[in-house]
C-alpha cells in the first residue's frame, strides 16, 4: 500500500504522458478458455485424475514440496495447479487456500504480465486457511490467516490482471482475499477465445465478462492501478454482488476508480466500504453505464467527492455518501472511521479490530444500516456478529460497543445539535463533526417506539434559570421527533456534570438539592419535566404545549466516576419536547395563620393553586396553618402535616382520588390537628 500512496503523484503524471503515446490495441493470444492456466505453476504438465478428488482441491504455499492437491497433507503449492484441476474435473469445485501470498507467475518472461489467476468455469475459491496440513487445516480464519492474491511477480513488475473471469454459466463464488498490486497500464489486449478480447489496461485486481453470478464476500481490494477504467474491477455484462468488501487506494486514468461496470452489468453492493479510491474524470468510487445497474445497500463511501457517475440505474438504500441528501437512503456526512490515515491498523493486517476502517464510537453509520435486508452472512469482515446492539452498521464493520459518554469531552456543549435517524438499538444523537453526544435513544419496552428522523440540540443558559418561579438545571434539552414516525415510547438518556448540579444547589430559591459526587442520596429529589410542542429558542416558556413530569417509577440515575458524568436515563411516552432538571418541589409552611401569605412559608414560595403529582406540602412542626384559599392537589401530590402542627380548612381543599374516577374529593370546614 505505501509503494503505491508515495507513487499516487507520479503515476497520474505517467497516465497523462502515456496516454497520448497508446497504439492501436493488438490482440495477442495468450489465454484461451484455459481452465486453470494464465500462469506457469510448477506441475503444470501432470496428468489429472479426476477420480481421486471428492469435490476439493486444496493449496498451501508454506509446504517445502509440491503435492496433488487431494489433501492439506499434500497440497498444491499454488492456486494455478488448482484451478487446472477444476477445469478439468466437473466433480471438483471448491479451492481451499491456505495463508500466504500468491502470485499470477512465479518467473518473469516475456508473457509474465500477461498471466493471472483465470477462472472460466463455476467454482469456490476460499482463502484463510491455517498453513502446514494441522488438525485445524479445515478451519477457515481469513483475519489470522491472511491469504494474499498479489499481482507483483517481482519489485516494479506486475500482472495487468491479478484476477480474470470470463464466459461462465452457473456461480463463483470468492471469499477471504486481499487482492492487491494489480497494475494494467498495458496496450492492447489479451484474447479470451476468438473474437473476445480482455484490454490490457482496465482492471488492475479482477477483470470480469460475461460471468451469469459471481459472488465476493469478506475480501479488500487495495494498491491496484488502471491505466483506463476499473482501477479495482473491471465488470461487463455480469452479475456481480460483493459484501463485506473493502475498497481502498485504487486508482484509474479513465473511469470507476474502484469499479467500472458496463454493457447491462448488475452489480450489487452490501456493507461495503469505499476509501480513497481515485478517477480524474468520473465515478472515484463507481462508474456505470448506461444500461448497467448498481444497487448499493448499508454502505459507506468516504474521501471520494465525485463517489458514484455515469449512466444506467443506481439505487442506494441506507448508504452514507459524500453527495447524498438527507434521508435514510443517502446519508451525506463522513463516516468517522478510527483512523482512516492506517486503513489496515497498527497490527498491518486486514480483517482485525484495529484496522483503520472500522467506525469511531461516534460515527454516524453506527445502527443505521437496515436489517431488512437478506444477509446470508452473519458476520462482518473482521468474523465479529453482524447485528450488534439490535440494528445492523453500514459498511464492512460491525461496532461491537455501545455509544455513549466515556469522558467528559465527549458530554455536548451549548449550541450543540444533531440530525439523525433512529432505528433500534442504543442509537446516540451525537454532534457529527466531533465525537460529542448529546443524548442516547433506544427503543421502549412497550407498544411501538418513535423512529425515525430526530433532531436534538443541547443548551447551558449563562444565568441561572427560572420559569414560573420554578428553578431549573441551566443544561436542558430538546428532541423533536416531528419528522419521524410517532410511536408510543423511546427511552431517553442525558448528561449532567457535577457541576451542573452544584451550581443550582448554591441558588437559594431551591427547596431541595440535587445529588452530588459527595451526596449520592439526593438522587431520589431529582425530577424531569418534558415542556412538549415547538419551541424557537429552547427556554420553557417558548413551548408551545403544556409541561408535564415524566413518570419518576421509570428513572435510572448513575454517576460515572469514569467520565465524571450524570446519566439520567427515563422513558419518555408520547411525543418528545424540551427536557428540564429540576428538584422535588416541596412547599415549607414554617409560621402560623393564613395561607396566602409569603411570610409563612420558606423562602416565601407559596405552592401553586393546582399542585402536580410528586409536589409536596409540608406543614412543619409546631406550625398552624390556615387553609384560607382554594388548593387542589392532582393524584400523586402529597399533603404532609406534621407531628404537633395543626391545618384549618377555611376555603376548600381538593384532593384527587387514587381510588375512583370522580375529579376529587372536596374538604372544607375540616381541622387537621395532628398529622402523619
Amino acid at each position: 500500500m505505501k509503494k503505491v500512496i508515495i507513487l499516487f503523484f507520479s503515476v497520474i503524471l505517467y497516465f497523462t504522458s502515456f496516454s497520448q503515446s497508446i497504439e492501436q490495441p493488438v490482440a495477442e493470444k495468450i489465454c484461451l478458455p484455459c481452465g486453470g492456466g494464465g500462469g506457469d505453476p510448477p506441475g503444470q504438465t501432470q496428468t489429472i485424475k479426476c477420480e481421486t478428488f471428492v469435490n476439493t482441491v486444496y493449496v498451501d504455499g508454506s509446504r517445502a514440496t509440491q503435492g496433488d492437491g487431494r489433501y492439506w497433507k499434500s497440497a498444491f503449492l499454488t492456486i494455478q495447479d488448482a484451478l487446472r484441476v477444476v477445469g478439468e474435473c466437473p466433480n471438483v469445485f471448491n479451492i481451499k487456500v491456505a495463508k500466504g501470498t500468491y502470485r499470477p507467475s512465479t518467473t518473469v518472461d516475456a508473457n509474465a504480465r500477461d498471466y493471472n489467476f483465470f477462472i472460466g468455469q463455476p467454482l469456490n475459491l476460499l482463502g484463510g486457511y491455517p498453513g502446514g496440513g494441522g488438525s485445524d487445516s479445515n478451519l477457515q480464519n481469513f483475519a489470522s490467516n491472511s491469504t494474499i492474491l498479489d499481482g507483483e511477480i517481482q519489485d516494479l513488475y506486475e500482472s495487468y490482471h491479478t484476477l480474470a473471469l470470463y464466459g461462465i454459466t452457473g456461480n463463483v463464488y470468492i471469499e477471504g482475499f486481499q487482492i492487491k498490486n494489480g497494475f494494467a497500464d498495458g496496450i492492447g489486449s489479451v484474447v479470451l477465445e476468438p473474437g473476445v478480447n480482455m484490454a490490457r489496461n482496465v482492471g488492475a485486481a479482477m477483470y470480469i465478462r460475461d460471468v451469469e453470478n459471481i459472488r465476493i464476500r469478506n475480501c479488500v481490494f487495495y494498491s491496484n492501478v488502471a491505466n483506463s477504467n476499473g482501477g479495482a474491477i473491471f465488470s461487463s455484462g455480469s452479475n456481480l454482488f460483493l459484501e463485506n468488501c473493502v475498497f481502498v487506494n485504487n486508482l484509474c486514468q479513465g473511469n470507476g476508480g474502484a469499479i467500472y461496470s458496463q454493457t447491462a452489468s448488475n452489480t450489487t453492493l452490501i456493507n461495503c466500504t469505499f476509501y480513497y479510491n481515485y478517477s480524474p474524470d468520473a465515478g472515484e468510487a463507481i462508474y456505470t453505464t448506461t444500461g448497467s445497474t448498481l444497487n448499493a445497500l448499508n454502505c459507506i463511501v468516504a474521501g471520494n467527492p465525485l463517489a458514484f457517475a455515469g449512466g444506467g440505474t443506481r439505487n442506494y438504500s441506507y448508504c452514507l455518501l459524500p453527495g447524498g441528501s438527507f434521508s435514510k437512503n443517502s446519508f451525506k456526512y463522513e463516516p468517522f472511521f478510527k483512523n482512516a490515515s492506517d486503513p489496515d491498523g497498527p497490527d498491518n493486517k486486514w480483517f482485525t479490530a484495529d484496522d483503520g476502517l472500522n467506525l469511531s464510537i461516534c460515527s454516524p453509520a453506527i445502527n443505521r444500516g437496515s436489517n431488512d435486508i437478506p444477509h446470508t452472512f452473519i458476520k462482518d469482515i473482521t468474523i465479529r456478529p453482524r447485528v450488534f446492539n439490535g440494528q445492523i452498521d453500514m459498511g464492512a464493520y460491525e461496532v461491537q460497543t455501545i455509544s455513549k459518554v466515556t469522558d467528559a469531552t465527549m458530554r455536548s456543549q451549548n449550541l450543540d445539535s444533531s440530525d439523525i435517524f433512529i432505528y433500534s438499538g442504543v442509537t446516540p444523537l451525537n454532534v457529527i463533526d466531533n465525537c460529542r453526544i448529546i443524548a442516547l435513544l433506544e427503543p421502549g419496552t412497550t407498544g411501538i417506539s418513535t423512529l425515525g428522523r430526530f433532531k436534538a440540540k443541547t443548551y447551558i443558559d449563562a444565568a441561572s434559570l427560572t420559569y414560573n418561579d420554578v428553578p431549573y438545571v441551566t443544561r436542558h434539552y430538546n428532541i423533536d421527533d416531528g419528522l419521524a414516525t410517532q410511536g408510543n415510547d423511546n427511552f431517553v438518556t442525558l448528561y449532567f456534570s457535577n457541576t451542573d448540579f452544584t451550581n443550582y444547589n448554591l441558588r437559594s430559591d431551591v427547596l431541595a438539592k440535587l445529588p452530588l459526587t459527595t451526596n449520592l442520596k439526593d438522587t431520589a429529589n431529582i425530577r424531569i419535566y418534558k415542556f412538549t410542542g415547538s419551541s424557537n429558542s429552547g427556554d420553557p416558556g417558548s413551548y408551545t404545549g403544556a409541561r408535564t413530569l415524566v413518570d419518576t417509577s421509570s428513572y435510572s440515575i448513575k454517576w460515572n466516576q469514569t467520565s465524571l458524568t450524570w446519566e439520567l436515563r427515563f422513558l419518555n411516552t408520547g411525543q418528545m419536547g424540551g427536557y428540564f432538571i429540576t428538584t422535588a418541589l416541596e412547599y415549607v409552611f414554617t409560621g402560623n395563620g393564613n395561607w396566602d401569605v409569603a411570610a409563612n412559608w420558606l423562602n416565601n414560595k407559596i405552592p401553586p393553586a393546582i399542585l402536580s403529582p410528586q409536589e409536596r406540602i409540608t406543614i412543619k412542626d409546631l406550625s398552624n396553618a390556615v387553609l384560607n384559599v382554594p388548593q387542589t392537589l392532582l393524584k400523586g401530590a402529597i399533603l404532609n402535616v406534621r407531628f404537633n402542627a395543626t391545618l384549618k380548612i377555611e376555603n376548600t381543599l381538593i384532593v384527587e382520588d387514587d381510588m375512583k374516577t370522580r375529579s376529587g374529593t372536596p374538604y372544607k370546614n375540616h381541622q387537621i390537628i395532628t398529622g402523619q
